[in-house]
């Protein structure tokens, strides 16, 4: 039971020995006691165990030095991590109620959506969206039909072996145009709609069909920088023979450049956003709607339990600070180790083994000399420890009295 007791104080105190007291000098301390004054007067374990206090009282002020600087520290780092979490909880309120307006514009606007009566309401911006289409589509497809009708059509024609067929051909070139302004529409959809290298891929491919509009263009605009240039020679204004290196100094290719491929670019961007008005997809405009609404919702309800989660640390690290901050006030005002009776009986039980463990070894005879002396040897021992262990009772008693006292 003793040396199980022993364990169970050397345990307990190690926790003391984080702040660097050395405890085996209570057992040496009373290994010296029994040395002293033990075999000629036993009851003087009194003075020893006094000895022990004074070590006691001077190891507990270096104990509450080193107890309040780690107090300090951990409640600094404690007020850091809170002061942290309240930052991140400010950002966290912000961000809901960011997403809670959000959510708020995007109900109002499914709701207004959904009480329009097909295209009845806010024409406003529709007419006038598509005014502006219709004149630029009769634009534009006049300007492809003349100008195709003067170059490309003749050139395929004559390929082809089909001059017969010029007039035909002449108005299905406008709707091939138009076929690639759909394909403007289709692409500027598919951007908005994707993720980052969707969008990529799609802008990729809007700058290919942009650059094969812009490469016709360009050859309308040779052959009829050509065909001016012919005209002028027959009407005696010029004499020098075509080349195509004039193309960068004849008027009528600019002139295709701007009115074919701006007017055609400009008519694409117009198709997609009439085409794209929430008045002609309202059924699925309501449905991206409502799964924004759901997808914010979700948010909404992960940030406020990240909130949750957030005020319960804070409030648990306040709890931890107010009692470290308890603890280091009640060191600051006086309250010291020494104070702690547990403790306290700990480092005498330290200083009671070394007393009794020198006992017991100067008594101490082989078990089988049954010699008279051997058994008064054996008898003196147990009875120098029972009266110790005695004094040492009544002796905790008083001090731990003295020091309620105290406090």
């Amino acid at each position: 039971m003793e040396d199980f007791n022993n364990n169970v104080i050397s345990r307990e105190l190690q926790t003391e020995n984080d702040y660097g007291i050395n405890t085996q000098k209570y057992y040496s301390k009373g290994l010296a006691c029994a040395v002293s004054s033990a075999l000629t007067n036993p009851e003087s374990v009194t003075s020893g165990l006094d000895e022990a206090l004074g070590l006691f009282r001077q190891d507990s002020v270096e104990i509450t030095r080193k107890r309040v600087q780690k107090l300090e520290a951990d409640i600094k780092t404690l007020n850091e991590r809170k002061d942290a979490k309240e930052a991140e909880l400010k950002n966290c309120e912000q961000n809901l109620g960011a997403k809670e307006r959000q959510k708020e514009e995007l109900i109002k606007e499914r709701d207004n959506l959904e009480k329009e009566s097909g295209i009845t309401s806010s024409l406003t911006p529709l007419i006038v969206l598509g005014v502006s289409l219709f004149l630029l589509t009769a634009f534009v497809f006049a300007f492809y039909y003349y100008v195709g009708r003067v170059t490309i059509v003749p050139i395929v024609s004559a390929e082809l072996g089909i001059m017969q067929s010029v007039k035909p051909l002449s108005i299905l070139f406008p709707f091939l145009v138009f076929a690639f302004g759909v394909t403007i529409h289709l692409c500027l959809t598919k951007i908005k709609n994707n993720e980052i290298w969707g969008k990529i891929g799609w802008a990729s491919a809007l700058l290919a069909f942009l650059a094969i509009v812009l490469s016709l263009d360009a050859v309308m605009g040779l052959e009829m920088s050509k065909n001016a240039h012919t005209r002028a020679i027959d009407l005696g204004h010029r004499t020098d023979v075509w080349q195509n290196s004039m193309i960068w100094e004849s008027t009528p290719f600019y002139i295709v450049l701007i009115l074919g491929f701006v007017g055609y670019l400009v008519w694409g961007i117009l198709l997609s956003n009439f085409l794209n008005h929430p008045n002609f997809n309202k059924p699925e405009e309501i449905k991206k709607l409502n799964q924004k609404i759901f997808d914010i919702t979700d948010e909404i309800e992960t940030i406020k339990l990240n909130i949750t989660k957030i005020k319960n640390e804070i409030e648990n690290l306040l709890k931890e600070i107010t009692a470290k901050q308890t603890d280091l006030n009640n060191y600051k005002s006086g309250g010291s180790v020494y104070y702690n009776i547990t403790f306290f009986k700990m480092v005498i039980g330290k200083f009671m083994g070394g007393y009794k463990s020198y006992v017991t070894i100067h008594y101490e005879r082989d078990e089988n000399d049954k010699s008279k002396e051997a058994n008064d040897a054996r008898e003196k021992a147990t009875g120098i420890i029972d009266r110790a262990s005695k004094k040492q009772e009544e002796w905790i008693n008083q001090t731990i009295t003295k020091l309620q006292q105290e406090v």
